[in-house]
């Protein structure tokens, strides 16, 4: 009978083991104990590949003998494409060492064709006790979806960040970064990007930085505020055909104008806005450029007066007219000696080029590195109903601002800043605004048509967004042998700064209606061994994880056959 009983009983088990296995099938369940949610995926994840419609490959470029901190790197990047694959079918992946070519010719020819897609290499020095030495990475991959392809990154890079730091903000990007990359190949209507022209604004070449990165997911073109069509009768302009034009945009950029917007340009852009279009303005409200130190030691800096400053202050923000000086700041060559007629640089921290810093930890923001400014002024932001600013980058908290006009002069590369100076601190210097805005012109004249008429007016805005930036160089490149650098790069120090994370992140952010822009923020706590103690005691520490699990099963084995004797003793 006691037989039967245990057989009903196995039976029914694996009765119920089948049935959950079955269940199991029709429907993705995993169980996540961890505190911060490590192994559950973003519901804008899920919905990227609820969207899959055919096969994805993710092709890793991490594979081979790594040191601990890579290898884990490579495990997350694993485990993460093993979530994306147990919830969707249509995920597969794998892994290639880049360096793992028969010969040397095969390995630089995977290479060069690693750094035409995008994925830079890496020199990686490894020290193992008393021994060094050196291999190049590829920290990134490729993933192919229906006959397109697209590349992602998996190392992120912080400026004054600890290693172990970097690979952790690394592996908390992890499904924003393989994800993103999904979700730019599945995009059938991409959404339009406009450079506003016709005020002097930045030229296609000083932004083609960053316009090379935008045009992988979005639409690019330049857009002239004062070319209007005219009608080959009246001879008047036609404003309505310029607003339609404006609104197959979905986002304006308007770069450094260095001349005044009239009326009707403010209109336009103004009724953009109602109509629930976006804008990033990248502003300088001061006068003060390097090129007028080229030739003399000092230039006055003077209030740029845009006649933007009205729309602005409706909006919600005002662009004070003064320059911020940090004591973070970017360094510049300076001219110190002449060798054989050849220039001799030494490099000096430049006050009047700070290095913002993420305010809090927004998605626009959140793991970037510094992001230059040069001559930038403060923002204050103004109480305006229905709309919400965040702050996202601010100076440092030592800083001095200066009342323009002022002379700014080379010396000062000379002159050590006085702590006591120095102490304001946390300025903004880029500031989101979100919600409904009311219209530059309610209750004010509005432009009139060709006709003299009063053109029509919204007075209030769709739910829309706009990002104010108190400085036209956060969005511009620099140049070397007449080719244009990664926006960010300095080729003088040979630094990468946060400029293109942050102008990307700031238009993925506007025009993400997904929602996975907001998976950049997350946050993995970073839980680490004791590195000096671990190196102390090394030889301890092997040996107690290699002799204590077995001194524990030899432990368990006595017991087991001490409690067996005594049972069957009775």
């Amino acid at each position: 009978m006691k037989k039967r009983n245990h057989i009903l009983r196995l039976v029914l088990l694996l009765v119920i083991l089948v049935l959950l296995n079955v269940l199991g099938s029709f429907r993705y369940f995993r169980l996540d104990l961890t505190a911060e949610g490590r192994y559950t995926l973003s519901d804008p994840t899920k919905e990227v590949l609820d969207q899959l419609d055919d096969k994805v490959l993710f092709r890793v470029y991490l594979e081979g003998e790594f040191p601990a901190g890579f290898r884990r790197l490579s495990n997350e990047t694993k485990r993460m494409l093993r979530e994306f694959h147990a919830y969707s079918d249509y995920i597969e992946f794998e892994f290639v060492d880049p360096g793992a070519g028969e010969s040397e010719e095969e390995r630089q020819q995977l290479y060069r064709q690693l750094s035409d897609k995008g994925i830079e290499g890496t020199q990686l020095q490894m020290k193992e006790g008393d021994q060094r030495s050196s291999q190049i990475i590829f920290p990134g991959g490729v993933v192919y979806y229906m006959g397109r392809e697209g590349v992602f990154t998996l190392l992120k890079s912080q400026a004054g960040a600890s290693p172990e730091a970097q690979l952790n903000t690394s592996v908390q990007a992890l499904e924003f970064e393989l994800a993103n990359a999904l979700r730019k190949l599945q995009i059938n209507d991409r959404k339009g990007i406009g450079f506003v022209e016709g005020h002097g604004e930045l030229s296609d070449v000083q932004t083609e930085g960053i316009a090379r990165v935008l045009k992988e997911a979005y639409d690019m073109a330049r857009l002239d505020l004062r070319a209007f069509v005219v009608d080959s009768v009246t001879g008047q302009i036609s404003i309505a055909e310029k607003q339609e034009q404006l609104n197959r945009f979905d986002l304006l950029v308007i770069a450094k104008p260095r001349e005044k917007y009239a009326d009707l340009d403010k209109y336009l852009i103004d009724q953009y806005i109602m109509q629930g279009g976006k804008v990033i303005w990248l502003i300088d409200r001061v006068f003060a450029d390097m090129d007028s130190l080229a030739t003399k030691s000092q230039a006055l800096s003077y209030p740029l007066d845009l006649n933007l400053d009205d729309i602005l202050f409706r909006y919600g923000v005002r662009l004070n007219d003064q320059l911020v000086q940090d004591a973070l700041c970017a360094e510049i060559p300076v001219v110190v000696n002449l060798v054989n007629g050849v220039p001799q640089y030494e490099f000096f921290p430049w006050l009047y080029f700070p290095l913002a810093m993420p305010y809090q930890d927004h998605p626009i923001v959140s793991n970037i590195n510094p992001v230059k400014f040069e001559f930038p002024s403060s923002i204050d932001t103004i109480v305006t109903p229905g709309v919400k600013k965040t702050v996202l980058l601010t100076s440092s908290p030592y800083t001095k601002v200066s009342q323009v006009p002022t002379n700014i002069s080379l010396s000062t590369l000379n002159e050590q800043p006085q702590p006591e100076e120095f102490t304001q601190q946390f300025l903004p210097m880029a500031v989101l605004l979100a919600g409904t805005f009311t219209s530059n012109f309610k209750n004010r004249l509005q432009p009139r048509d060709g006709n003299g008429e009063q053109l029509s007016l919204i007075e209030e805005s769709e739910p829309t967004a706009q990002i104010v930036i108190a400085d036209g160089d956060v969005v511009r490149n620099q140049f070397q042998r007449g080719e244009a650098l990664r926006l960010g790069y300095d080729k003088f120090t040979g630094n990468q700064y946060g400029n293109e994370d942050f102008i990307l992140n700031a238009v993925d952010y506007l025009l993400d209606d997904s929602g996975l822009t907001a998976v950049r923020s997350r946050e993995l706590k970073l839980r680490l061994l004791d590195a000096a103690k671990l190196q102390g005691n090394r030889t301890y520490w092997k040996t107690l994880n290699t002799a204590l699990p077995l001194v524990l099963v030899v432990l368990i084995g006595i017991l087991l056959n001490y409690w067996r004797r005594r049972k069957y003793a009775k």
